[in-house]
């Protein structure tokens, strides 16, 4: 996974909203931790992804951008009027498909601070809808993700950062029906098993499957 792209906060002037040089930018997509939990820390050191995969037999694509304020409190200033309330972002999509909607959001970003921001950009009637398109090399969508929210009073919004998916056909092993004996599963993704790497599943009586693997 190869490409990466940053994007600073871009704000009119004036009465209305504060510069981008002011404002706020996303430092990476964070990846999930390895221990299985699907939690983030806003700590910049932690592992990032600067692309995705996912099958379309997944529900949805799942991110976690990692936003960094720039926003500086002068002397005497009450913080809290630096603080950037994410309300949202606006997500277009290209490529595969064309399609916009939005993805609303709620996180106070403190001035210098930093935060996660989880939301699912792509829902999984439009990922499942590319089952018969995908082929052997898979079809990529372009999400492009324009975050917004409010500062002293005023309205902000983000210079669109643009984030390349994969959809692939499988992504997965079936290792037979559950529960699975005698295996040790490979678990995926912490919050999204069918994106970013490949899972082991089992077959449930009805067709459905379980990801990861019961055992």
């Amino acid at each position: 996974m190869s490409r990466a792209f940053v994007f600073s906060l871009v704000v009119a002037s004036a009465a209305c909203t504060e510069k981008g040089a002011d404002g706020f930018f996303v430092l990476d997509n964070t990846a999930p931790p390895t221990t299985g939990m699907c939690t983030f820390t806003g700590d910049p050191a932690q592992p990032s992804l600067a692309q995705g995969v996912v099958s379309t037999a997944s529900p949805g694509y799942f991110m976690a951008p990692l936003l960094q304020s720039r926003m500086n409190v002068l002397m005497g200033q009450d913080p809290t009027y630096k603080t950037i309330m994410v309300q949202g972002a606006r997500v277009d999509l290209t490529g595969a498909v064309t399609t916009s909607y939005q993805v609303l959001a709620a996180v106070g970003l403190p001035p210098q601070g930093t935060a996660n921001v989880p939301m699912n950009v792509i829902p999984p009637s439009i990922i499942n809808g590319l089952t018969n398109m995908v082929g052997t090399d898979g079809v990529v969508i372009e999400a492009t993700i324009t975050f917004y929210g409010q500062v002293g009073g005023s309205q902000i919004e983000a210079t669109p950062f643009v984030y390349g998916i994969t959809v692939i056909e499988g992504g997965f092993d079936v290792l037979g029906p559950c529960p699975v004996m005698g295996a040790t599963p490979r678990v995926g993704n912490a919050c999204n098993p069918l994106q970013d790497g490949f899972v082991d599943c089992c077959s449930n009586t009805d067709g459905s499957l379980t990801c990861p693997a019961t055992t």
